[in-house]
């Protein structure tokens, strides 16, 4: 029997969790112990309290300081460097944190879902298998990481960032990577989203992979107007927006992740249908007209079934996700700014212009007709093979 330890560091949803509890359900009916890693150890727990998995504390920080400027990255390396590859001082001890997590876990094989320290910490030591979507698996055949938002000033130079990684390295007497991007090139890739969604699409040479979970199926029939939204409490206005899509008169279902009791009470109020767990994606796509959602992984589902979508992105990653959706003509969004009253308009906008609906059901189909490209089972195999 051998060890995996199934690391997520950084982003945020549940995606990430759920990718790697399916790989670790997988691993473990071949024998396997899997022991997961999570940067946060709460909200995931419904997706893998009855697996019995073994559950630790990631090493993560997440200290930086805006002083009042929005964080606009200019690639990944923006997202490192606020995330503590921008000083050797919060980045030696945040490696040597994962250092000591390996050696106290001594896995086998890791499984990472956006574990960009615990790659640079396994690097050339520990054989590592990602899985992800397009933010934390950008290109790495070149030696920087691409641009992300074409003329953005960087919050530090990739250079820079580099260099703290290679003096960090050498204080650890460790191997040191030539590159940035070196660090996520080592090992076996699965970037894991469906190729329409892939803002890296010119500079990409690696092969994309239909995502980890079953891909939706295309939603038949066409059920009364309604809608369903998977959002994060952890947002101010969710709660402001719900209300704002209840008093369209649509009704709605919704599971709000993080959400408290009071906040839950109030939106049924409004006469929301509020659940206090995840329902199952393809039921909820299936009798909803509109899904609402953060424009994180679950767009794959919503993109699959054929479903336009609302989206109110909260950072770069899902902003990006919004526009690319947007000028496939497939959903509306509104960013963080925007008023609440903007979430009733936009509702009804999506419900009663036929134009997202029909071209939601036009790429879907298209998507459902090519041939398939599943990863679980290449990820499966990758993993059992570097084990053997």
């Amino acid at each position: 029997m051998a060890t995996i330890l199934m690391g997520w560091e950084l982003g945020d949803g549940l995606g990430h969790v759920q990718r790697l509890a399916r790989i670790a359900r997988l691993l473990a009916e071949h024998g396997h112990q899997p022991i997961f890693a999570l940067a946060n150890v709460a909200d995931p727990w419904t997706v893998i309290k009855k697996d019995g998995f073994p559950v630790l504390q990631a090493p993560f920080w997440n200290r930086w300081q805006s002083h009042g400027k929005p964080f606009l990255a200019a690639s990944l390396a923006d997202v490192l460097a606020i995330r503590g590859w921008g000083s050797i001082d919060t980045l030696f001890p945040l490696v040597e944190a994962w250092r000591r997590l390996l050696e106290y876990v001594k896995p086998d094989l890791i499984v990472t879902d956006y574990g960009p320290t615990l790659c640079l910490a396994a690097y050339e030591w520990i054989p590592v298998v990602q899985v992800g979507n397009w933010f934390p698996m950008p290109p790495v055949h070149l030696p920087t990481f691409p641009l992300l938002v074409a003329g953005q000033a960087p919050i530090m130079p990739q250079e820079e960032v580099l260099a703290n990684v290679q003096e960090v390295q050498r204080r650890r007497s460790r191997p040191v990577p030539t590159t940035l991007t070196s660090i996520l090139a080592a090992g076996d890739r699965f970037p894991t989203f469906f190729t329409e969604l892939d803002p890296y699409q010119a500079e990409r040479i690696e092969p994309i992979w239909d995502p980890v979970e079953p891909v939706a199926p295309l939603a038949e029939g066409n059920p009364s107007p309604r809608f369903f939204a998977y959002l994060n409490a952890e947002n101010p206005k969710v709660e402001a927006y719900l209300t704002q899509m209840a008093l369209t008169g649509y009704p709605g279902t919704a599971y709000v992740r993080g959400a408290q009791a009071d906040v839950k009470e109030r939106l049924r109020l409004q006469g929301l249908t509020i659940l206090d767990e995840p329902a199952r994606m393809n039921d909820m796509l299936a009798q909803a007209t509109v899904f609402v959602h953060h424009a994180g992984s679950t767009a794959n589902a919503a993109f699959a079934a054929g479903r336009p979508q609302l989206l109110f992105p909260q950072h770069l990653e899902q902003a990006t996700t919004a526009r690319i959706l947007a000028r496939l003509g497939v959903a509306a969004f509104n960013l963080t700014g925007a008023a609440p009253e903007a979430a009733g308009r936009s509702l009804t906008q999506v419900m009663t212009e036929p134009r997202f609906a029909s071209q939601a059901v036009a790429l879907a189909r298209r998507l459902h007709e090519r041939p398939r490209r599943p990863a679980l089972p290449a990820i499966l195999e990758c993993s059992l093979a570097r084990l053997r």
